[in-house]
């Protein structure tokens, strides 16, 4: 009888390991079975560059050369600077500086009107890549600007000049419909700043035919604090 009930208790013991042996190799099995998560499939995101950086081959960074707008080529494609002299008593240097389609061009100290490059402009000039003259970049404008954060007063084209140059007439177009140009006559000073655009050097005087942008003095109405004149293209 004993030895029945033992002989049993051994049949059901070795089942027990079989069922358990099997439980442990399908959980084994399972494991290896289970997918890789989301975050272990995902790629290493690849590094991005900056295409300007590239194709200037620079960085940001100072500027290759500063100096002020000397002339401008009629095509507005070619820039003569002023360079300040390296030992203080020396006459400036000049420099020559082509702009390109890829040339960047950031304005300061200037409205829209201003947004061509002007002779009397300050500048700041980033050079192609192993180029010494042709500009990658460029910042310029006015560092006082003229109209000190505000708008001009009017627009309009030049009709007379005084032979003194003191003061000059404008057609300025009317308010009203239907009513023609009113003519405004402007004070000039010494202390009026006048920027040119679209013309040479030899052009850079008051002349009739101007276009002619206008900001007055305070609280005044016939004194210029500034002009920016010339021709558009």
């Amino acid at each position: 009888m004993f030895a029945s009930r033992l002989k049993l208790a051994t049949a059901v013991l070795l089942g027990i390991c079989m069922i358990g042996g099997g439980l442990g190799s399908l959980a084994h099995h399972a494991l290896a079975q289970k997918p890789t998560s989301p975050k272990q499939e995902a790629s290493v995101p690849k590094a991005t560059k900056d295409k300007d950086g590239k194709e200037n081959g620079k960085a940001e960074g100072q500027p290759d050369l500063n100096g002020t707008i000397a002339a401008v080529s009629n095509d507005l494609r070619t820039i003569t600077l002023d360079l300040p002299p390296q030992i203080k008593g020396d006459s400036p240097t000049s420099v020559e500086i082509k702009l390109t389609d890829k040339t960047k061009l950031v304005y300061f100290g200037v409205d829209g009107n201003g947004e061509t490059p002007t002779v009397g402009y300050s500048i700041l000039v980033w050079l192609v890549k192993d180029s010494k003259d042709t500009a990658a970049a460029v910042k310029l404008g006015r560092k006082d600007g003229l109209d000190q954060g505000k708008g001009p007063d009017f627009s309009g084209q030049i009709t007379a000049v005084s032979k003194d140059a003191k003061s000059i007439t404008v057609a300025v177009a009317s308010e009203n419909k239907g009513e023609g140009p009113k003519k405004v006559e402007i004070r000039l000073t010494d202390k009026t700043k006048l920027s040119y655009f679209g013309v040479d050097q030899a052009g850079q005087t008051p002349t009739v035919g101007y276009v002619v942008i206008v900001w007055l003095v305070k609280d005044s109405k016939d004194t210029a604090a500034g002009l920016r004149l010339g021709l558009k293209n």
